[in-house]
């Protein structure tokens, strides 16, 4: 038992160290979304709210309700407006809808193909989008806000 424990907060020490990010599964499920990242030694973050979150606030401030979104699906809930491309959803896997999953999936192949950052962005505009929150750098739109690693851009 006291070995489980001297494991664990080994992890938290060094859970946000670049040698933990290389790791699978431990470098970006476990390190990122479970163990804390404020107790980390390598932390770049030291208060309680996450890029993420900050980023959300900020959507939600600043942008009109009906605007449309393509981020991932935490940004659906938390910043109260559409988003598309955020995954499968859990409409489609409740309600059974194959048809919006196949539709889902040949989205998700077409824009997996697409080999610059132009090319997605034409794509998100046949389908409205006004915004746009990737990690990318140099997306053909305004960039509006940043929060950490995390951008935001009007396109």
């Amino acid at each position: 038992m006291p070995y489980l424990v001297g494991v664990y907060l080994v992890l938290i020490i060094f859970s946000q160290s670049i040698w933990f990010k290389t790791i699978p599964f431990i470098g970006d499920d476990i390190t990122k979304t479970i163990l804390p990242h404020n107790l980390s030694a390598f932390s770049t973050e030291r208060d309680n709210m996450l890029s993420v979150d900050k980023m959300a606030n900020y959507i939600k401030k600043h942008t009109e309700m009906d605007d449309l979104i393509c981020a991932s699906h935490l940004y659906r809930g938390s910043t109260q407006r559409s988003v598309v491309f955020d995954g499968k959803g859990a409409s489609m896997l409740i309600e059974g809808n194959p048809e919006q999953f196949i539709t889902w999936h040949n989205r998700q192949q077409t824009i997996n193909e697409f080999e610059t950052m132009q090319e997605v962005v034409t794509y998100l505009k046949k389908f409205n989008v006004d915004y746009f929150v990737t990690r990318n750098k140099g997306v053909p739109g305004e960039l509006i806000h940043t929060e950490g690693s995390i951008n935001l851009y009007k396109l």
